[in-house]
């Protein structure tokens, strides 16, 4: 649930009663038309961007020319979409097993996702090269005056240059030339800051119980140690 949501709307507590799980959360974004709460203090926007830019010359030094690349509306997605399957399983998510290569019906379902996305012209698939080489990979969805960013990859051989944060920079430049539409990185709050997506948007995080009463009381017992589990890993 997006902007406005709050844990004491109908549904908040209908989760609490059903689940014991209702919590506002806040996201990294773009509102509309600047609306929005602020994220990063200005002087740590400035040093953020600042160090971007010289990463960026010294990729550029050591790897070749950076290119942004924005897949073409009348292009196939094939390729782009099995270059990014690659390039997220060769990294931590690969060895960790969580890569949606990892999984044949995971890989699948993106294909499907992606491919379907695009000839609608809602998926947007863009790239990052160095030298000609492929290092970051993203992908977001426009759709009724707002864009959500689904998935990205990057070649950990080359996160010291942060590939991924330059693309994402570049994504954030491209989508301040329309000011009416808004942006959900769709990133965890728990995720480090962006200095290119400088609004939060406030959502609404809330389990719904559904089924048998006995199936309710499954999910309230899950419910109620996960909360345990957060209530003692805070600090």
């Amino acid at each position: 649930m997006q902007s406005g949501s709050r844990t004491d709307s109908p549904l908040a507590r209908r989760s609490a009663a059903h689940s014991g799980f209702a919590a506002d959360c806040k996201r990294a974004g773009r509102a509309s038309n600047g609306a929005g709460e602020p994220g990063l203090p200005q002087a740590a926007l400035r040093k953020a961007r600042n160090r971007l830019a010289s990463l960026e010359q010294r990729l550029a030094r050591e790897l070749g020319e950076v290119r942004i690349e924005l897949h073409a509306r009348e292009s196939d997605p094939g390729p782009w979409i099995e270059q990014f399957l690659d390039l997220e399983r060769a990294g931590w998510k690969g060895r960790g097993g969580s890569a949606l290569a990892c999984e044949r019906s995971n890989a699948d379902l993106f294909r499907e996702t992606v491919c379907e996305g695009h000839r609608r012209g809602l998926a947007h698939l863009a790239s990052l090269a160095a030298g000609g080489q492929v290092l970051a990979m993203t992908t977001w969805f426009e759709c009724s005056g707002g864009a959500f960013g689904f998935k990205m990859a990057h070649d950990e051989t080359a996160r010291r240059h942060a590939p991924g944060r330059l693309l994402m920079r570049a994504v954030a430049e491209d989508f301040a030339g329309d000011p009416a539409l808004a942006f959900d990185t769709c990133a965890g709050e728990g995720a480090a800051p962006n200095p290119f997506w400088l609004d939060r948007r406030k959502l609404l995080d809330c389990v719904v119980a559904i089924g048998s009463p006995g199936r309710r009381g499954v999910l309230g017992v899950a419910m109620g140690a996960a909360k345990l589990w957060r209530d003692l890993a805070k600090p």
